[in-house]
């Protein structure tokens, strides 16, 4: 019997829902125990919104149906942006550091909308939906916008962009419980293949 569950995530792992095939049974899951930067969302049978719990030790009542652990805090990764979505012949890619809040809201949110509403549980998941509905469609407006072309955007140019383009995706990612810290373009690919690094 499981009594007391903490929580280990693996590397790139941001979120955990059980019951699952390793606890199948949340009924057994007496106590939590959280780490630094870790938080719960307890779902409760009857209870209409959820119970956030931070880092310590927790009791979990005994008619929670569905537990959802999250790492919250900054998280690091490469990005990817294909040809055809900003420029038609231009692809790049970079760094970005993506903030999961730690708010009780915040984390609720994050929970409600992407690790349930669309099965986000890993960075690379997050990332990728990142750039496809938010990163990708806010340097094609922003670089239509200042009418960049390609050359100038290589030419280091991504930097007069760079808090413009976070400006924008941060006013769509407020609902979901994120903020992007910080962003870089550091390498191209176009039609004849890598264009290389920035100087």
């Amino acid at each position: 019997m499981v009594k007391e569950l903490a929580w280990r995530p693996e590397p790139g792992e941001l979120a955990l829902v059980l019951p699952n095939e390793r606890y199948p049974d949340l009924g057994k899951v007496k106590r939590l125990s959280l780490g630094p930067g870790q938080m719960a969302v307890v779902f409760v049978k009857d209870r209409p919104r959820p119970l956030v719990l931070s880092e310590g030790s927790h009791k979990l009542p005994k008619k929670a149906t569905k537990l959802v652990l999250v790492s919250t805090g900054p998280k690091e990764s490469f990005y990817g942006v294909p040809k055809g979505m900003v420029y038609g012949q231009l692809g790049f890619s970079g760094k970005l550091t993506l903030r999961i809040e730690d708010g009780p809201e915040e984390v609720e949110d994050f929970v409600e909308e992407l690790v349930l509403g669309r099965s986000i549980t890993t960075l690379e998941e997050l990332v990728k939906w990142l750039v496809h509905n938010y990163l990708a469609p806010a340097f094609k407006d922003v670089v239509a916008r200042r009418g960049m072309p390609p050359e100038e955007f290589v030419r280091a140019g991504w930097e007069e962009l760079a808090e413009e383009v976070k400006d924008v995706v941060n006013s769509y990612l407020m609902r979901y419980g994120l903020y992007l810290e910080n962003i870089s373009v550091l390498w191209w690919a176009g039609p004849e293949g890598p264009l290389g690094l920035t100087p």
